[in-house]
């Protein structure tokens, strides 16, 4: 676990949120002087989600802004989000770097069951036909996270049975100005984070990198690394074009790290929680991932228009100890004593060595090799007016596709000498399959407020095309459905401080993307109902 010794930091003033993408369901504000104003610099967009507007927002929302990351130096998404009501987080590597992230009882495995955006844009590997989140931005280059349950995530889709998590990346500042910071601390850890931009004439641009490594604190047996490095860079160029704002985004990110899957006993675990067995030895995650981003924003038909085309490429690669030769790994790891089992696990943890006449003592360690596509255009229009009552009405659709490949292969391995060695035998192919969806989604939301009250109707279309095809088997089955999910929140402000809310939406959960045949995709109606 990491804990801190030195902590540098030189920020320099000036940064003011403008960022083109950061849209959220929860509030939409009135367009800036500066986005209306063709004379202007490049405008400014206020940052959606503002901590100021959340009492009286129809349904559950929650913002953790700059100043909250800064006060706690909050570096894992993990430690971020503890401190949000109905979200959850189950710990794997200490450092968050594959959260398994759960809203409301939804499952937290691989955070497959909550929406993740990056300034209102998927950024999961394949959202659709392989939503595990196998890639999460480094939790340092953000400023914000805002979470929306229930009804208010009616407008962030596809998963909206729990709701949705926005990250909020730093944005141009209107000044030229830029940061470094710098960390280090126990079992090797370090942490480099800088950050510099600025605006000129009708042009903005932003360079930023981030570099986060740690040796491990588990300790393998025999010795060797259990740490990870990871790297993140962005680079943001606006320009002004008459009274809109067009924005690339470029980024790009890696990460090595030794993790595992395999366990210890439960005697083991009692002795020295930290261990790490022989088997696990070879165990590593090697992951690249690309970002190309561009938004387009406007004034249009009185309010605020903002389109985006994006794109991610995510080849991830994952060698890990499996099995045993004979038997399972639970069985060997539940019940270590037996006389069989007793054999397997001095082989695990290198206390014996293989036996090369007996192929029930191998070890068996594969690559599951998987590449994710996933790419989309989406436009949304937001409008705030008054007539019966203040609204914020946003209407808004999305095209996206994505698509996975998987490559699983398996070898056995023998321990000679405290070491893994590849045997003779020949590797088998377990999967070599594709996954790949199209879906087109719409929405609108309005939220009104008349006095004390706030109504926010919404409704979402999802049509969705499946096509699955497994190479081993010569398989393609393919599939399309179509959903209506409507939702209602409603806030009463009792007084300043205090305001009571319900809510009732109709969550949908898209269905796997597999060889199953009639696999129908998750539903329910959820309802909710609170003071905050």
């Amino acid at each position: 676990m990491k804990y801190p010794i030195l902590i540098a930091s030189v920020l320099s003033s000036g940064l003011l949120p403008g960022l083109v993408a950061a849209q959220s369901p929860a509030v939409t504000p009135e367009p800036t002087p500066a986005a209306t104003n063709p004379s202007a610099a490049l405008p400014a967009v206020t940052i959606v989600g503002e901590r100021e507007g959340l009492p009286r927002i129809a349904g559950s929302a929650h913002v953790i802004d700059e100043a909250d990351l800064k006060r706690f130096g909050y570096d894992d998404i993990n430690r971020v989000l503890n401190a949000v009501p109905g979200v959850y987080v189950r710990e794997e590597d200490g450092f968050g770097l594959r959260p398994n992230i759960g809203l409301r009882g939804g499952s937290s495995d691989r955070s497959q069951k909550v929406t993740l955006l990056e300034d209102g844009v998927l950024f999961g590997p394949a959202p659709y036909s392989a939503p595990a989140a196998y890639f999460f931005p480094l939790t340092s280059r953000m400023i914000g996270v805002e979470v929306f349950k229930g009804p208010v995530a009616i407008s962030q889709g596809p998963q909206t049975i729990g709701g949705a998590i926005n990250l909020l990346s730093a944005p141009i500042p209107e000044t030229t100005s830029g940061m470094f910071e710098a960390a280090v601390g126990s079992d090797a850890f370090r942490r480099v984070h800088a950050r510099s931009g600025g605006q000129f004439g009708g042009f903005g641009l932003q360079v930023e990198a981030a570099h986060v490594a740690n040796d491990g604190f588990k300790s393998l047996d025999g010795g060797g690394d259990t740490g990870f490095e990871k790297n993140e860079a962005v680079v943001k160029v606006a320009h002004l074009i008459g009274p809109g704002r067009l924005e690339l985004q470029l980024a790009y990110a890696d990460e090595v790290s030794d993790e595992t899957y395999l366990g210890l006993t439960e005697a083991d675990f009692r002795r020295d929680p930290t261990r790490r067995y022989l088997a696990s030895a070879l165990d590593q995650f090697d992951g690249d991932h690309n970002t190309q981003r561009l938004d387009w924003q406007q004034p249009l038909l009185g309010g605020n228009f903002v389109a985006t085309a994006y794109s991610h490429q995510f080849d991830r690669a994952w060698r890990k100890f499996n099995n045993i030769g004979a038997g399972t790994i639970r069985e060997v790891l539940a019940n270590p004593d037996t006389p069989s089992n007793r054999l397997f696990y001095n082989v695990l943890t290198g206390q014996a060595d293989s036996d090369p006449n007996f192929e029930g003592d191998d070890l068996r360690i594969g690559t599951n090799d998987r590449q994710f596509r996933s790419s989309g255009v989406q436009a949304r229009q937001n409008w705030a007016f008054s007539g019966r009552g203040e609204h914020r009405l946003e209407v808004g659709t999305r095209l996206h596709n994505d698509r996975v490949q998987r490559l699983h292969d398996e070898f056995a391995f023998e321990v000679a000498d405290g070491q893994l060695v590849r045997n003779a035998l020949p590797g088998t192919i377990t999967a070599d399959n594709t996954g790949r969806t199209v879906a087109l989604a719409a929405w609108v939301r309005d939220e009104a407020t008349f006095g004390k009250w706030t109504i926010a109707p919404g409704v979402r279309v999802e049509q969705i095309w499946t096509e699955f095809s497994d190479r081993r088997a010569n398989l393609i089955r393919d599939d399309h459905y179509a959903v209506l999910l409507p939702g209602l929140g409603i806030n009463y402000a009792l007084t300043e401080q205090f305001n009571l809310l319900a809510g009732v939406h109709r969550g949908f959960s898209p269905a796997t993307v597999g060889p199953s045949e009639n696999l129908e995709p998750e539903k329910a109606i959820n309802y909710e109902a609170g003071g905050r």
